[in-house]
């Protein structure tokens, strides 16, 4: 549209330079200036052509003469008129491929409502027969597309799992016949020691119970007989003899038994009849000395890796650290630094754990009590600026004596006494003499 509006400008212009020119040429030629009252593109004196038909509208007709120029077409096939822009057609699928036949935007989709797989408007196919569901019918037409199979034995359809048949054992070996599923187990019931359905062995007499007869069948296997060096049957265990000394050793003649007891009233670990050593030494409730006769069997030593002793669990050592490195040497316990004596150095290993400083308003070390500074009186009100204790330079008494005030404190008559106790110290001292403090 913008190129029409172009090429309609340009038409323009040269028509009016055409009538301009005509109008100098009529008035050169004729004598008379050339116009077109009836618009019809010709002089009205001398029929010299002036114009000629232009749209610069885009109505299809003549802007002068209103002389129809031309109809409305669709080169672009997109409805409307290339000139005038007006809609001229609408979308229409008249050969049923679902396409505009003008513009070929796509007007539908297929569609398939009587469900024959075949679309209605354009005949094309729209699916392929399944069964999702798995029943042997098309999920859309409902055609019948399989039938029930059990290609793998299960008793059931393949496809929709339909129970199409049961176990079954028609050749007695516990097995089904068509899965291989196991139906049954051997059993005797009749107790003969063979399966009741397949006639296989299944055990042999045993006498478990040791009553001579089969467990099972209740067949006799065997007679009593003692075994060897006893008095009971090697069987059922029933007594067969009573224990007899006929050598007089105070032992049974066929068991061996002890017939006599022996007995250790002595505690030394020996019969006292036949010097038989019956116990050993032993300490269960471990003191370190055998339970039965006292002797002394151990010593306390402590377990590796422990203070405590290794059999009565007493205390036998205490946590040493040779190498001062907080693990106790013995038992790897760990302790931490610490400063006891307030020497700002640990008192185990010697690292230093802080630095001298003093505390708010003293001269010494909140740890170690060293002196750090000392009194002064930069203001000069006779007050110390860090302790407020009275600083002197000199005191001197009614008497002459005289002494020097040293870090708060004055040396008088062989002591020091704390500068802000000097006058009461003076007062007890002095007060016979009425001696008064004067600051020098």
């Amino acid at each position: 549209m913008k190129a029409m509006n172009k090429i309609s400008l340009i038409a323009l212009i040269a028509l009016a330079i055409c009538v301009s020119f005509c109008f100098t040429s009529c008035d050169v030629l004729f004598g008379h200036e050339c116009a077109d009252a009836n618009n019809d593109h010709l002089c009205d004196t001398c029929e010299v052509a002036l114009t000629e038909c232009a749209d610069a509208d885009n109505n299809h007709k003549c802007d002068l003469c209103e002389k129809v120029l031309s109809e409305c077409a669709d080169s672009t096939s997109d409805h409307r008129c290339d000139v005038c822009n007006k809609a001229i057609s609408v979308c229409k699928d008249t050969d049923s491929d679902h396409k505009c036949n003008t513009c070929n935007a796509v007007l539908s989709e297929c569609t398939d409502e009587d469900r024959n797989h075949i679309c209605e408007t354009c005949g094309g196919s729209t699916s392929e027969c399944a069964d999702t569901n798995s029943d042997h019918k098309c999920d859309l037409c409902g055609i019948n597309l399989t039938r029930c199979e059990d290609t793998d034995n299960n008793h059931n359809c393949d496809l929709c799992g339909k129970a199409l048949s049961e176990c079954a054992d028609a050749d007695k070996n516990h097995a089904c016949d068509l899965c291989g599923a196991v139906l049954s187990e051997c059993a005797d019931a009749d107790k003969n020691h063979a399966c009741d359905l397949c006639g296989k062995p299944l055990s042999e007499c045993a006498d478990a119970d040791n009553d001579h007869n089969c467990d099972l069948c209740g067949k006799a296997l065997s007679e009593c007989v003692a075994a060897e060096g006893s008095h009971n049957c090697a069987v059922c265990n029933a007594v067969l003899s009573l224990c007899a000394d006929n050598d007089n050793d105070g032992d049974c003649d066929v068991c061996g038994a002890v017939l006599a007891n022996c007995a250790d009233n002595d505690n030394d670990h020996k019969c006292d009849l036949c010097g038989k050593t019956l116990t050993e030494c032993a300490d269960n409730n471990n003191n370190h000395n055998c339970d039965i006769c006292g002797a002394a069997l151990s010593e306390c030593v402590a377990a590796e890796g422990s203070h405590n002793c290794a059999v009565c669990g007493k205390t036998v050592s205490e946590c040493v650290d040779e190498d001062k490195n907080h693990v106790c040497d013995v038992c790897g316990t760990t302790s931490q630094c610490a400063d006891a004596n307030n020497d700002h150095n640990c008192d185990v290993c010697g690292v230093a754990l802080s630095e001298c400083a003093a505390e708010e308003g003293s001269h010494n070390c909140a740890v170690c009590g060293k002196a750090l500074s000392e009194c002064a009186d930069a203001d000069g009100d006779e007050k110390c600026e860090l302790c407020g204790a009275f600083v002197f330079n000199s005191i001197s008494f009614d008497s002459g004596i005289e002494s020097e005030f040293i870090n708060g404190y004055i040396y008088y008559e062989g002591a020091y006494v704390n500068a802000n106790d000097i006058e009461d110290a003076i007062m007890n001292a002095e007060k016979d003499k009425k001696d008064r403090l004067i600051l020098i």
